[in-house]
């Protein structure tokens, strides 16, 4: 996008100035709030779903929402950091439910479909997006616990990366994820995250 002189925005020049909130519309976020909501909203009452058709329904609503879904994490390199703004916050709530809501009726391998998709994000190079895609698999650990953890190898794998985070913010919300791991599980992992 342009800024009001006409400039090309940067991404360093947004964040800092905030342009991308004050001088552009974000038509975009009200619709993803209203659609992500809504998948939640409709996701919750399938979760343990066992009739053949509801069970094909969740597989088909999970293959065709996943990837959408897992993208918007990337927009939040382009937004203001969530504990500095509430719009980036209230995304990153909404789109963290949503994620449960995907999880929640599905298991086996859509499970880890699901966390190596969004642990996949915490290789992108901007910080907010890593700190999304970790925000992201422990919301679905706390509210979920131990119905998700056929992905657990998939989650210590990409944490015992992410502890050598060059952000501190990253960091810390990969040991609180290992935290409720370890409080789901009722073990220690500390020998599985070692290097």
């Amino acid at each position: 996008g342009l800024a009001a002189g006409g400039e090309p925005v940067s991404l360093a020049g947004s964040r800092a100035g905030q342009e991308v909130l004050q001088e552009h519309q974000w038509w975009w976020l009200e619709v993803s709030l209203a659609t992500l909501s809504f998948l939640a909203a409709a996701l919750r009452p399938l979760g343990g779903t066992s009739g053949s058709s509801e069970s094909r329904i969740v597989d088909e609503t999970f293959e065709a929402l996943l990837e959408p879904c897992i993208d918007l994490i990337d927009i939040f390199e382009f937004l203001p950091p969530s504990d500095q703004h509430p719009a980036s916050r209230l995304l990153g709530e909404v789109l963290q439910s949503a994620i449960v809501s995907l999880a929640a009726p599905v298991d086996g391998p859509k499970i880890k479909q699901l966390f190596t998709n969004v642990l996949g994000k915490t290789r992108a190079d901007d910080v907010e997006v890593r700190l999304c895609a970790v925000r992201c698999c422990h919301r679905v650990w706390s509210e979920l616990g131990v119905q998700v953890v056929s992905g657990l190898s998939e989650v210590v794998m990409f944490a015992s990366e992410l502890l050598e985070d060059e952000d501190s913010r990253v960091e810390d919300a990969v040991r609180a994820l290992i935290k409720t791991l370890e409080d789901c599980t009722g073990e220690s992992l500390q020998e599985a995250l070692k290097p």
